[in-house]
């Protein structure tokens, strides 16, 4: 079994626009037992009156797992994992334990230069709750619509 770890600063913003600063404690475990190996990527967030857990496969999945436990409040992380057009591709899930994600813009194919990091923030953002961003995508990648390349 081996395993990493390391923190990002990001702000979460409240109901009313207060921003307060949230720790993201992050960690990945590889396990191979000899037949098969698995992945559990891991992200606890703690900020003032909150502590939240979430798991997946990849970062870009344990974030969304803690974004649903944060919205029933109406605080919304501000990081590029969190906004509106950001949506990593199968190859940034896989090789890249999901950390890095592509801005999708409607009717044009996303490449390198529109890759983000998940949990850096920017002026850009555009804060939305998980459903919202995976209509997003969806729509984005309707039969004739661009891809990721």
């Amino acid at each position: 079994m081996e395993e990493h770890a390391f923190e990002a600063r990001v702000p979460v913003r409240d109901p009313t626009g207060v921003q307060a600063a949230a720790v993201l404690s992050c960690s990945v475990r590889y396990v191979d037992d000899g037949r098969t190996s698995t992945r559990e990527c891991r992200i606890a967030l703690v900020a003032p009156g909150i502590t939240l857990d979430g798991t997946g496969e990849d970062f870009f999945e344990a974030l969304c797992r803690v974004r649903e436990q944060l919205e029933p409040s109406g605080r919304q992380l501000l990081c590029y994992g969190a906004s509106l057009d950001v949506f990593p591709s199968g190859m940034t899930r896989d090789m890249g334990v999901g950390l890095r994600a592509y801005r999708l813009k409607m009717g044009v194919n996303s490449g390198p230069d529109d890759l983000v990091e998940i949990l850096a923030t920017g002026p850009d953002i555009l804060p939305a709750t998980v459903k919202q961003q995976e209509a997003y995508y969806r729509r984005w990648l309707r039969p004739g619509a661009p891809h990721a390349v």
